[in-house]
């Protein structure tokens, strides 16, 4: 989520708080994608249109397999619940087997599709799951558009709180290195 201080956050502001579940739409390509293929454009004009846009990469199957996704939710679980696992560990299916008729199908419904990022504890051990799912549009998260990016966690003090980061551009991911580096360096300490 470029330079939203997810970390911080819970470092800094929730102090004492356990964190239990992490939810989120991490992968901005997908949601892109989704968004765009819903609205009934091919999916090869998508594709070129966000290679243009410069936030697809030249292959981007990283990201519609799951596996950018999955590696954020593994960060995510391993910086916010001591999780200590790898995207390997993560439970992932990407958008590729998605098709323009359940597309088409949700969206009669009245839904839409997103890659849904999902960790929790489960017997005592932190899992993580990434999959397509079908969001209601009474769902904060059938509302992130475009190249945003959202994030739940949820503790056992304060329940859900929910961060949204509105299509960021290079501003945004730049100063997120910047921001990681000087945490680095606090951390030295």
């Amino acid at each position: 989520m470029d330079g939203t201080p997810v970390f911080n956050l819970v470092d800094e502001t929730l102090d004492l708080c356990k964190v239990t579940e992490v939810n989120g739409i991490l992968n901005s390509t997908t949601n892109f994608i989704l968004e765009e293929t819903a609205k009934g454009k091919a999916y090869d004009d998508v594709i070129v249109e966000g290679k243009k846009r410069g936030f697809i990469e030249a292959d981007p199957a990283m990201d519609i397999e799951g596996w950018d996704a999955a590696a954020k939710t593994a960060v995510l679980l391993n910086v916010l619940m001591g999780a200590n696992i790898t995207p390997v560990d993560i439970e992932r299916k990407g958008i590729e087997d998605i098709t323009d008729e359940q597309i088409e199908y949700v969206n009669k419904k009245g839904n839409v599709i997103k890659l849904i990022c999902h960790g929790s504890i489960k017997n005592g051990k932190v899992i993580g799951k990434v999959e397509p799912k079908e969001i209601g549009k009474d769902d904060i998260y059938s509302n992130i558009k475009g190249t945003s990016s959202v994030v739940t966690i949820t503790t056992d003090l304060m329940r859900d709180l929910t961060i949204v980061e509105h299509d960021p551009e290079i501003e945004q991911t730049a100063y997120g290195v910047f921001s990681d580096l000087l945490r680095v360096i606090k951390n030295i300490k």
